[in-house]
């Protein structure tokens, strides 16, 4: 009888080992791949989803020329009397509505909207004759894309017409050039009156004049 039951082990084993099984004791911890164990972790492990990204934000939309420039102080601003202001605050008594104010003594420009709320002021070079342009209220008559000098030798962009001189119309454009494409100045000389008759002024600060001034915009010019 004893015979017989260990000849019976004997031949399960010798069938297991036959059958490419590992014995009991080799495989603890490890769990077949097509194991219904398998599938119950997975089941139990779901992969990681990724953490939601916040989403992106626009850009804000700015038009960079339609801001209020506030230049460095200078020396020139610092030792400046009341006749040069060395503020960029609107001056006084400098008309009501939309308009353009223009400081001959600050050589400075302000574009004021119908509430009276400045959305740009900038310095300019106005005329070397300071006789020629008279103060008082006028109001853009014309508006030339591109123009040239009475004198045929520089052209100019954004010229905003609004009033005559002696040999001219007198407007704001940006700076003149050259046929050799250089500048009648340069953008540090802006504060300076410097020209024939009109208001010179860096090239965004005349595009938003452009944009902001139709035909008929008051213009008001102090002393």
């Amino acid at each position: 009888m004893g015979e017989t039951l260990e000849a019976r082990s004997l031949a399960v084993i010798a069938e297991v080992h036959d059958q490419g099984a590992e014995p009991a004791g080799d495989s603890v911890g490890v769990v077949p791949s097509d194991s219904r164990a398998g599938e119950a972790q997975t089941e139990a492990r779901p992969e990681a989803q990724p953490e939601p990204q916040p989403e992106a934000q626009p850009e804000a939309q700015t038009d960079d020329w339609l801001t209020i420039d506030q230049p460095p102080v200078r020396d020139s601003d610092e030792q400046a009397g009341p006749s040069q202001p060395a503020s960029t605050e609107l001056p006084a008594k400098s008309g009501a509505g939309k308009r353009i104010v223009f400081d001959e003594s600050a050589q400075r420009v302000w574009l004021v909207t119908a509430d009276d709320r400045v959305v740009r002021t900038y310095l300019v070079s106005g005329a070397k004759d300071e006789d020629l342009l008279k103060p008082g209220s006028y109001h853009v008559y014309s508006k030339s894309r591109d123009a040239i000098s009475y004198n045929l030798k520089e052209t100019m962009n954004y010229m905003v017409r609004f009033t005559a001189g002696e040999n001219a119309a007198i407007g704001f454009h940006d700076l003149p050039a050259h046929h050799d494409g250089s500048l009648a100045q340069s953008r540090d000389e802006l504060g300076t009156p410097l020209s024939a008759g009109c208001v010179r002024q860096w090239v965004a600060d005349a595009r938003a004049l452009w944009e902001f001034a139709p035909v008929d915009t008051l213009v008001v010019v102090i002393p």
